[in-house]
């Protein structure tokens, strides 16, 4: 028996020449692993993101609490200075001082006793 000598394909130049054309590409093992990376990876992706957004909102805490330390600090000025330009003796020196204005004599006024009042009805 003479052997046969053996011709190249090349249709198909990366293919076994004792690899099966109807073996699936995703067995199930495959299939498990593919999930399995898929989860995986979503859970470290989950847990950066935690982990990213729990940085971010304590940076954005305590720049909110030093505006506000601030802010109530300039809140306290301002009562202050409301309380000094509306207090009774600047009102007061302000009205002699600048518009030239006195306090009122007081004149007491006397009245006759009741019984002298009846009697001249």
């Amino acid at each position: 028996m003479a052997k046969r000598a053996r011709t190249l394909d090349f249709r198909r130049p990366f293919e076994h020449p004792t690899q099966h054309e109807h073996e699936a590409f995703l067995t199930l093992r495959r299939t498990v692993g593919l999930i399995a990376l898929i989860v995986l990876t979503t859970l470290l992706l989950v847990y950066l993101w935690q982990g990213w957004q729990m940085s971010y909102l304590t940076g954005q805490l305590a720049r909110s609490q030093a505006e506000l330390e601030i802010l109530e600090a300039k809140k306290e000025t301002l009562s202050l200075e409301v309380a000094k330009v509306f207090s009774l003796e600047r009102i007061e020196s302000i009205a002699k001082n600048r518009l030239g204005m006195v306090e009122p004599k007081i004149k007491y006024l006397t009245l006759p006793p009741n019984d002298q009042a009846e009697e001249k009805k």
